[in-house]
């Protein structure tokens, strides 16, 4: 009887730890002394950046996710008003996806987010700080991509150093 109770205890325990399993989020996000952001933010500029640039079937390998080198590059090397202006962006960003989209970045179609992102390029009605919210972000995703090794090799024929070595080449005078 007790065997019963203590298999039937250790069942429910078990069925309650896999149903609250996926509730658990493990995953860290970067801290960013300058840059205060909130695990959803993170997201979605995670979202935005791989809506900006797909690498989806492009063996593109960077030592880091384009995010984490956007985040980087604004914390380390742009200025405070700077910083301000692009938190400022995506603050207004987030608003705008929330009051006009509704839904998470992640879960548009293909079709929604083209909108999002001519919205975003083009529309006149878009402030300052969204325009240089979107920019930056922009900028700093090609960046990103056009900084691999995939891109330098691939499409501008870069040979890192010390380049090839021909030791037994004739030299013709």
């Amino acid at each position: 009887m007790a065997n019963r109770r203590e298999a039937l205890r250790n069942l429910v325990l078990a069925a309650a730890g896999i149903s609250l399993f996926p509730a658990c989020d493990f995953e860290q996000v970067p801290i960013y002394s300058r840059i205060p952001l909130a695990k959803k933010q993170y997201r979605t500029l995670e979202q935005l950046t791989q809506n900006l640039l797909p690498t989806e079937g492009i063996p593109v390998e960077t030592p880091e996710r384009t995010v984490d080198y956007l985040l980087t590059v604004l914390n380390d090397c742009h200025t405070d008003k700077d910083l301000q202006k692009f938190l400022t962006g995506f603050s207004e960003f987030e608003e705008y996806v929330a009051s006009e989209v509704k839904q998470k970045l992640a879960k548009l179609e293909p079709a929604e987010v083209e909108n999002l992102l001519d919205y975003l390029a083009e529309s006149p009605d878009r402030s300052k700080k969204l325009e240089h919210f979107y920019d930056t972000t922009k900028q700093l995703t090609v960046q990103h991509f056009t900084t691999s090794e995939y891109f330098l090799k691939n499409y501008l024929d870069f040979e890192f150093a010390p380049a090839r070595y021909l030791g037994c080449v004739d030299i013709s005078v």
